[in-house]
């Protein structure tokens, strides 16, 4: 459960749909900007370091874009077309679902079949056994992009406004730290591969969920890759997952595209968790998926 800041809502918010009857239309999320916004976004100047780099230094809070979604109603079902590494998925739901679950649910990762029972039975106990409500760090990829990023030439300092955590990435050439202790966001080094930042992260512990839903688990062999890719003022988010102890093949996440906030904001303080609702729960509640 969360914290003692933060109250427990669900908020559904219907699907906007700006064309009923059949007929085609692109969906974004609610807040998220439009095509023509993020075109003028990636249309300014690319900031380059010193070194020739871009510059990923910003706040990158602002509005983001997860791909186009294209939309046909009758009125009483949704089908969606959504872009996804894996080419165009169809989703077809009752109408008023929200596009956000339909997103979801684009990619999952693939565990292999004698383990999708423990993946219900953590879904269907996941007021006892997500980590999180207990106040334990999201880990990779759970917790998403950073909220802001301070690059110097030899690290990059990845912020988030979750409970202010933050991940200082080497980006100096170092290999991984082999005697490095398994973690909640691992041993991470950085490098470049043309106007990317490639982030490698291995050496986690077991004690996270690769997301909020299900119940996906993962052992210490998870393997995350991260790139940043920055055009004008957005940023491209990709991350690839493996874990061959319960994955039957890498997992590719959407890519996310976050755009850069206003000038001179910065990450305030969020205050700290601590766990009060244990003890009160009464049922198996949990987020729904």
């Amino acid at each position: 459960m969360f914290g003692e800041h933060k109250s427990l809502a669900l908020i559904l918010i219907p699907l906007g749909l700006s064309c009923l009857g059949g007929i085609t239309a692109n969906a974004q999320f609610r807040g998220a900007p439009s095509q023509a916004e993020i075109a003028k976004a990636k249309a300014a100047p690319t900031p380059r370091a010193k070194d020739g780099h871009p510059d990923l230094t910003g706040y990158w809070g602002g509005p983001e874009a997860r791909g186009e979604v294209k939309v046909s109603t009758d009125g009483k079902t949704i089908e969606l077309q959504i872009a996804t590494p894996k080419g165009i998925l169809k989703q077809q739901a009752e109408s008023g679902n929200t596009e956000g679950r339909a997103r979801r649910a684009a990619t999952e990762p693939e565990y292999k079949p004698e383990l999708l029972g423990k993946i219900k039975t953590l879904h269907d106990n996941a007021t006892d056994e997500d980590p999180t409500y207990r106040c334990m760090p999201e880990g990779l990829p759970r917790i998403g992009p950073p909220t802001e990023i301070f690059q110097s030439p030899d690290a990059v300092a990845l912020i988030y406004a979750n409970h202010n955590l933050a991940r200082i990435i080497p980006t100096d050439g170092r290999a991984h730290d082999k005697a490095a202790d398994p973690s909640y966001f691992g041993d991470a080094v950085g490098r470049w591969e043309g106007d990317t930042l490639v982030v490698d992260v291995n050496r986690f512990n077991d004690q996270t969920w690769l997301s909020a839903e299900q119940g996906y688990f993962h052992t210490e062999a998870l393997h995350v890759i991260e790139r940043f890719t920055r055009e004008g003022n957005t940023l491209r988010y990709e991350v690839t997952v493996e874990d061959p102890n319960v994955l039957t093949k890498p997992w590719v996440l959407n890519p996310r595209t976050l755009t850069m906030g206003k000038a001179g904001q910065h990450v305030i303080e969020d205050p700290p968790c601590k766990e009060m609702d244990q003890s009160h729960l009464v049922d198996k509640y949990h987020k729904a998926p």
